[in-house]
């Protein structure tokens, strides 16, 4: 079967992430490392990506950052080898922190002064709704 195909079944079903990684080959070391590689490759990326910020300004760089992670979605739709796995985690290493720390700025140029505190707290909660509804929701659509 198609790698594409399988990856796409194995979504579709639940199947984890882990039996997947594990059939290309790619064990707990390898993503322990992986995460590694990307935390040690966000540090001076997210500093150069500052200074891209200010070169062509914060929403430009951000919508590119977010283009470069669609790029890294579809890469990783296509993954079928380890060394692919190391390529995208790199490649997310290079927008990871940029992109969220010229976020919080540009949402924090957004929003009123009066209420910074409340409308940080809806920024820091926003990301986990997907997740807790995406958990409730996955069992039936596996089905």
């Amino acid at each position: 079967m198609n790698t594409t195909v399988r990856n796409l079944l194995a979504t579709l079903r639940g199947i984890s992430l882990s039996t997947l990684l594990c059939d290309l080959g790619i064990g707990q070391t390898s993503l322990i490392g992986a995460l590694l590689l990307t935390q040690f490759v966000g540090i001076p990326f997210s500093l150069l990506f500052g200074r891209f910020g200010r070169q062509v300004g914060t929403k430009r760089s951000i919508v590119i950052g977010l283009a470069w992670y669609t790029l890294i979605s579809i890469g990783g739709y296509f993954m079928a080898q380890a060394w692919h796995f190391w390529a995208l985690a790199f490649a997310a290493g290079m927008v990871q922190g940029g992109t969220q720390a010229l976020s919080r700025s540009l949402f924090g140029v957004m929003a009123p002064k009066a209420k910074s505190a409340e409308f940080f707290r809806f920024y820091d909660v926003t990301p986990s709704s997907p997740v807790s509804w995406g958990r409730r929701c996955l069992p039936s659509w596996g089905n």
